[in-house]
């Protein structure tokens, strides 16, 4: 099955994101991993908080509060024109 890309990236097929809006919000980092295995890709920490606050599963995002105890806040991806698209979020 073919995937859209757009500059390397992939979009998330239906199944992905019925996939992420089954995961809860308020988890930890370890249990999305045990969820969903390693993720293909994380953000960098800083000097105050070096645990990555963002992990990347292909093309969907799931954002975490930045400190190492933080849980889940928010899940999206970027579409095809860079619009930031949420699926599930705490605000």
């Amino acid at each position: 099955m073919n995937q859209p890309y757009y500059d390397n990236e992939l979009l998330p097929t239906n199944e992905e994101i019925e996939q992420a809006k089954a995961i809860p919000l308020g988890i930890t980092r370890e249990e999305l991993i045990a969820r969903l295995g390693d993720p293909t890709d994380t953000s960098i920490g800083t000097r105050k908080y070096p645990t990555p606050g963002i992990y990347k599963y292909r093309a969907i995002e799931f954002s975490f509060l930045p400190y190492k105890a933080g849980v889940l806040y928010l899940i999206g991806y970027s579409d095809k024109d860079f619009e930031f698209i949420t699926l599930k979020s705490e605000q």
